[in-house]
């Protein structure tokens, strides 16, 4: 993982295994360079500038789903059940 906490990039053959946001290099195309688009599992929706714009627009198709793209590392919260306490930790994906 880079030092920003993103995974390598992949090649758009390689499909995440998990929905949800993700980074995505569109290149010159359009002038846009690296933005985040959200994998449903089957195709890529609509870009977003950030993660959240991604997330609102993500039930449109994005005419482009072959462009390279990378996972983020986020902050993840679990819930321990027995003690009632709330767990942050860093996880891959997303």
């Amino acid at each position: 993982m880079s030092a920003k906490g993103e995974t390598p990039w992949f090649s758009a053959e390689v499909r995440p295994a998990r929905e949800g946001v993700y980074q995505r290099n569109y290149g010159k195309t359009e002038g846009l360079g690296i933005v985040f688009s959200h994998w449903d599992g089957v195709r890529w929706g609509l870009f977003g500038y950030d993660p959240a714009e991604a997330e609102r627009v993500k039930e449109l198709s994005s005419s482009y789903q072959s462009f390279p793209w990378r996972g983020l590392k986020r902050p993840t919260t679990t819930q321990n059940s027995e003690a009632g306490a709330t767990q942050t930790t860093e996880g891959a994906g997303k």
